[in-house]
């Protein structure tokens, strides 16, 4: 009953304050949509095999209610419905590269980004059944790392993102250098991804995260630290941090997510807590110190003072200084957190392993976890106005529906 009573009462409120404020009545309207709703699977995990390919979805991107684009594997699916329909689009390549990251401006401008040699999903002959597992996974669905990494440990352990690894990466991203990979991959589209262009890439690490600021300026980050940035439209990309700082004792350092407000201001994050930021395009790097060990996979910001970064172990780190300074969040959970997504500087959710979601309404003061309706790692959340989705392991794509 006391639930349902303060409920009732910040309804009223918001109402009465959109009576008052005749020009906020709509932003009241949308904050009643977004801080209720429930999250429903809209392709299970069995969907990709089903089809003809079967692996895991590392990426989405929406860039309205009915436009969205994921990507994993040598796979690209795009729905024009609000997903009640995904096609699958395909790059032309005689060798499809394997990608992990998905960037559209509009819905006919956008970028994907990975490694020029396919190890991940893709078209399939056999006839292995649900209940019977790829190779390289156990009975549990999950794959082991890299060869010869045996200090970093696997999903909801703080483990490292998927490496290209014997039997095929595990959750999230790792290098080729520990299994084999086949140099950066950048494709371009102008169409909706009707055709795609393959883009020059001065680099050959795996890319893992991409971003175009502008229709000029774009960054893509990855292994060994690589950052690569194109001030062209995406014709071409140039490596503008070499990946010195390439291992920390035996083991391998990478980007793992970046994140720019302006073509001039943004920020990077990946291993051991790193976050790098830039105000003048790259030229400059600042590396605060952040009171975390843990890997970190992805960054928001709702400007250039305010944002969050999420990672291993349930980590959630807030900034209101351009991050100069980082206080941890309490995330209600302590499973990895792979993405995260803001809608406004108080709305945003972030998804990892074993099918968690967290979700805030007050700027990360309280997270609280979800019901997903699945325990399937999740490795990409998009939001759009109120449509949220999140992607994962064997294709797995859910979406979380406003209660209106």
């Amino acid at each position: 009953m006391k639930s349902k009573i303060k409920r009732k009462e910040k309804f009223l409120f918001i109402i009465i304050a959109g009576l008052l404020l005749s020009n906020t009545m709509i932003w009241a309207v949308a904050e009643v949509a977004i801080t209720s709703g429930k999250w429903q699977i809209a392709r299970d995990d069995d969907f990709i095999r089903n089809d003809g390919v079967e692996g895991d979805l590392k990426d989405i991107v929406l860039v309205d209610e009915k436009n969205g684009w994921a990507v994993g594997g040598n796979l690209i699916l795009h729905t024009n419905d609000g997903g009640e329909t995904w096609e699958i689009q395909t790059t032309g390549a005689e060798s499809p590269p394997t990608l992990w990251s998905v960037y559209f401006r509009d819905a006919k401008s956008g970028v994907i980004a990975g490694t020029g040699t396919s190890r991940g999903f893709g078209r399939v002959s056999s006839n292995r059944g649900p209940g019977q597992a790829e190779p390289g996974r156990g009975s549990t669905g999950e794959r082991p790392g890299p060869p010869g990494d045996g200090t970093r440990p696997g999903p909801g352990e703080g483990g490292p993102p998927p490496g290209f690894g014997e039997g095929g990466p595990p959750p999230g991203f790792a290098p080729p250098g520990f299994g084999g990979g086949g140099g950066t991959a950048v494709y371009k589209t102008e169409d909706g991804g009707k055709t795609w262009v393959e883009q020059r890439v001065d680099a050959r690490s795996a890319l893992a995260d991409i971003q175009m600021v502008d229709e000029k300026v774009g960054y893509a980050v990855g292994e060994s630290d690589t950052v690569v940035k194109t001030t062209d439209g995406g014709a071409t990309w140039n490596q503008i941090m070499s990946g010195q700082r390439a291992r920390t004792g035996e083991t391998r350092s990478y980007l793992d997510g970046l994140y720019f407000v302006t073509p001039e201001i943004g920020w990077m994050v990946g291993s051991f807590g790193k976050i790098m930021h830039t105000t003048d395009g790259g030229q400059n790097w600042e590396e605060p110190q952040v009171d975390t060990p843990n890997d970190l996979k992805s960054a928001h910001f709702v400007s250039d003072k305010e944002g969050w970064v999420v990672g291993n172990e349930g980590t959630i780190l807030h900034t209101v200084d351009g991050g100069k300074t980082w206080e941890q969040q309490k995330s209600d959970t302590e499973d990895s957190l792979r993405s995260v997504v803001f809608l406004d500087k108080n709305v945003g959710w972030a998804c990892g392993d074993f099918g968690t979601v967290v979700h805030t309404i007050d700027g990360g003061k309280t997270w609280k976890r979800e019901n997903t309706g699945t325990s399937t790692n999740l490795f990409s959340i998009s939001a759009c106005k109120e449509y949220c989705w999140a992607v994962g392991e064997w294709g797995l794509i859910i979406r979380y529906v406003p209660t209106k």
